[in-house]
């Protein structure tokens, strides 16, 4: 399903919300997989680096930070330029395709990257897809081809309006990371309570018959949304007060 994404993300912000982290940070591994990137948004981002905060893992919330740089700065800077003009290098083979019929994300896997996400999906697109349908249907005569190309300048329209409120996204969400950066620079410098004891959280369970191996840089498709991890929580100080 191409909502399987965003299941998978909602799935562990509600890990994130029970205070599981382990299981969180699995279905996060499979959502930050490179294999992916192109179909998940800043917020699985701001998810990862909530819950790398969580259990105070300030390693992960920097290298997490480094790789959303590397792959959202041209994406960005795509939707930038349809935001503010209307067009980019990609609007034209879309608008073909959205023509044709083919609105799943296999169709649009070379325009994905530079286009809003999941753009297909947008009722106000498909209508006016609809549209265009029965305007051919009926002819070619002046008429028609001028109701076609108000159509189409409409559909560009509704593409230009997506990539803003993907952007308006992305600034919120970088602004979270940014208080999350913030926050793990103070707490490394200022919280004494870091030199104290990790206590355990909830392990991983294991299985006799299975295989386990370490997660890596490779990525086999048998490990999507199979991953298993185990976590600690921030360390604590125990100590007695009279």
């Amino acid at each position: 399903s191409e909502y399987w994404f965003e299941a998978l993300e909602e799935e562990a912000w509600s890990y994130i919300r029970l205070g599981q982290s382990d299981k969180a940070l699995s279905k996060l591994t499979t959502l930050m997989s490179p294999v992916f990137q192109t179909w998940v948004g800043p917020e699985t981002f701001f998810a990862a680096n909530y819950n790398a905060l969580k259990v105070c893992d300030y390693s992960r919330i920097f290298s997490n930070g480094k790789l959303f740089k590397e792959r959202h700065h041209q994406r960005i800077s795509a939707l930038e330029s349809l935001s503010a003009s209307g067009i980019n290098p990609m609007l034209e083979s879309v608008m073909q395709r959205l023509e044709s019929g083919e609105l799943n994300y296999l169709a649009f896997a070379k325009e994905a990257p530079q286009m809003p996400r999941f753009f297909w999906r947008d009722e106000f697109l498909r209508r006016h897809i609809n549209l265009l349908k029965e305007i051919k249907a009926q002819g070619s005569d002046q008429a028609s081809n001028e109701e076609a190309k108000h159509t189409r300048s409409k559909m560009k329209e509704r593409l230009q309006a997506l990539a803003k409120a993907e952007l308006t996204e992305y600034k919120t969400v970088i602004q979270k990371l940014h208080l999350i950066e913030a926050e793990v620079i103070q707490r490394m410098y200022l919280d004494e309570s870091l030199k104290g004891e990790r206590p355990e959280l909830s392990s991983a369970k294991s299985d006799p018959n299975v295989l386990t191996f370490p997660q890596s840089d490779e990525l086999w498709i048998d490990e999507i949304d199979r991953y298993q991890a185990k976590v600690k929580s921030c360390p604590q100080i125990k100590e007695a007060k009279l």
